[in-house]
């Protein structure tokens, strides 16, 4: 193996075993340390061409006390909320269960009897609105599976 004298970690079998192979920390750099902490002015102080400008100064109380009228709020009063917006799945029920009368009464109709039962149940809670067309989708859903079994029945007896 190699001299590796100098160099830590190393066999140490050089002349120069015991010296360190560099010097200590506070005799590299003269001076005052480069990782001295910068001076605080304050919370949040800044300075430089970047530094904040002073606050605006504040207006002084009026003598005369707030400037409303009397027994009024200082601020009108907010709107509250709006109705609550339509229900797609109450829309989608009665779309489907209008569709369901006149083209694939089986498919349409089951799909509109479902989301009409969950949107009447999200409108009776407060979710969401369109209960109206919730019913409208359940009523022309379950009219049209109730077509489509009385013409299913009709086609059997006459068949058979």
């Amino acid at each position: 193996m190699a001299d590796q004298g100098g160099i830590p970690g190393g066999a140490g079998k050089g002349e120069d075993a015991g010296a360190q192979p560099w010097p200590a920390p506070q005799d590299a750099l003269p001076g005052p340390s480069p990782y001295a902490p910068y001076p605080r002015m304050g919370p949040y102080a800044q300075e430089g061409p970047y530094a904040q400008a002073a606050p605006y100064p504040q207006a002084a109380p009026s003598p005369y006390g707030p400037q409303y009228a009397a027994n009024q709020p200082p601020y009108a009063p907010g709107y509250g909320w709006g109705p609550p917006l339509p229900n797609g799945q109450a829309v989608a029920a009665m779309v489907l269960g209008i569709l369901g009368l006149f083209t694939v009464p089986l498919v349409l109709s089951v799909i509109a009897v479902c989301l009409g039962t969950v949107a009447r149940t999200k409108a009776d809670r407060g979710v969401a609105a369109g209960r109206s067309m919730a019913v409208t989708g359940l009523v022309t859903g379950w009219v049209g599976l109730i077509g489509f079994a009385l013409v299913l029945l009709l086609v059997a007896v006459v068949v058979g």
